[in-house]
């Protein structure tokens, strides 16, 4: 599973999120007075800027516990595939010795040769 947190769509938010709230590095005494506009018109402005900055991190936090999974996942499908390839060989043997077991009376080795 591909990680998230370093993603395409969250470096995207990410990007255009500080695009709208990081001010040019100088603005001209124009931008700056429909800034201070703005900031007065809207008062409530700031409080969706806070809420939809709550809900990047909270995006972020999703991401990384995403990522955290994944990375569990990843080791427990290692964990898995070690002991499927442990009892699969365990049980080959022990059928084996099985049909040996039940050949060696009969003079059969269970094995059926062309």
């Amino acid at each position: 599973m591909p990680h998230l947190r370093h993603g395409e769509q969250i470096s995207k938010l990410h990007s255009e999120w500080i695009v709208r709230i990081v001010p040019p590095a100088r603005p001209s005494s124009g931008q700056r007075a429909i800034r201070v506009i703005r900031r007065v018109a809207n008062r409530a402005g700031s409080v969706d800027r806070e809420i939809v900055a709550d809900l990047i991190r909270a995006i972020d936090a999703l991401a990384t516990r995403c990522d955290e999974l994944a990375d569990r996942l990843e080791h427990q499908q290692i964990v898995v595939d070690d002991a499927v390839t442990i009892f699969g060989e365990e049980l080959t043997r022990l059928r084996a010795t099985a049909e040996s077991r039940d050949a060696g009376g009969s003079g059969e080795t269970g094995l059926v040769t062309p």
